[in-house]
C-alpha cells in the first residue's frame, strides 16, 4: 500500500512537472515565433509521444524457450517439477532402506 501510494504521488507531481515544462515551451516558442507556431510544435510533440507510447504497449513480449538441461529436459516447468518429484522419491526410498 505504501509503495503505490509513493507511486501515486511521484506519478502525480511528474504530472505537475510536465505541465510548468508546457508552459515554459509555450512561451519560449511563442517569443521566438509566434502562439500558432507553439501550438503545433507542443501539439505534434504530444501526438507523437502519445503514438510511441502506444507503439511500445501494444508489442507482444518474445517467447524465449528454456535452454534444454540434462539428459534434454527443460530447466523449467514440468521437467523441472518430474525431476523434484523424482528425486523426493529416491530420498524416501532410501531413508525407509535405514
Amino acid at each position: 500500500m505504501r509503495r503505490a501510494g509513493f507511486g501515486l504521488g511521484g506519478a502525480l507531481l511528474m504530472l505537475i512537472g510536465l505541465g510548468f515544462l508546457t508552459v515554459a515551451a509555450w512561451i519560449a516558442l511563442a517569443e521566438a515565433r509566434d502562439t500558432q507556431f507553439a501550438a503545433m510544435v507542443l501539439g505534434f510533440g504530444y501526438i507523437g509521444l502519445g503514438a510511441l507510447v502506444a507503439a511500445l504497449g501494444s508489442r507482444r513480449p518474445r517467447y524465449v524457450a528454456p535452454a534444454p538441461g540434462p539428459f534434454g529436459l527443460s530447466t523449467g516447468g514440468l521437467g523441472a517439477a518430474f525431476a523434484q518429484g523424482f528425486g523426493a522419491g529416491a530420498a524416501t526410498r532410501t531413508a525407509m532402506r535405514r
